[in-house]
């Protein structure tokens, strides 16, 4: 994430982090820019309270509370994989572009990584709530929100389950 904020990230812009958890994120975001939190959770806000991780809002992800291009950056880690549908994921992603007028920066579970096409064997036990994507998926939900993505970040190709790509408004 660092490596994407130093590449893709206005300097001192404004950086939404959605969700943000318990603020884990918000030392290395602060560190490129001013970190906006928001959450569903209200305990994991109040961890990151304790943390004076920076602006935090308890919200609806679906329904974000904020006015349409009003952050340079907007940054969802570990989330989309417990999305279920490519519908979740078209809104999911249309809610995280609206918000934005720069960069969507997004972590995701691809679907060719080796741990996603281990699940596909019938004798391996499968995770009811997370769901590895296919990258044309992702980039059918940013493309029907009107983004483009710009790249593709993989730790290490193939054997990491976790995937980012980072994507900017047309």
């Amino acid at each position: 994430m660092r490596a994407i904020l130093q590449e893709y990230g206005t300097p001192g812009g404004l950086i939404l982090d959605a969700p943000c958890g318990t603020g884990r994120l918000a030392p290395t975001i602060s560190e490129r820019g001013r970190f906006v939190g928001l959450d569903a959770s209200g305990s994991m806000l109040a961890a990151a309270r304790d943390k004076q991780a920076g602006a935090l809002f308890q919200g609806d992800l679906l329904r974000l509370p904020f006015q349409a291009a009003s952050f340079d950056t907007v940054l969802c880690c570990r989330l989309l994989h417990h999305l279920k549908t490519q519908a979740e994921l078209e809104s999911t992603l249309g809610e995280l572009m609206r918000v934005t007028r720069g960069t969507l920066a997004a972590s995701f579970w691809d679907s060719l990584s080796l741990a996603a096409l281990r699940r596909k064997l019938p004798f391996v036990r499968q995770p009811a709530h997370r769901a590895p994507f296919p990258k044309r998926w992702i980039e059918a939900a940013v493309q029907s929100a009107g983004g483009e993505v710009l790249a593709w970040k993989h730790s290490a190709r193939y054997f990491s389950q976790q995937t980012w790509f980072v994507a900017r408004k047309r």
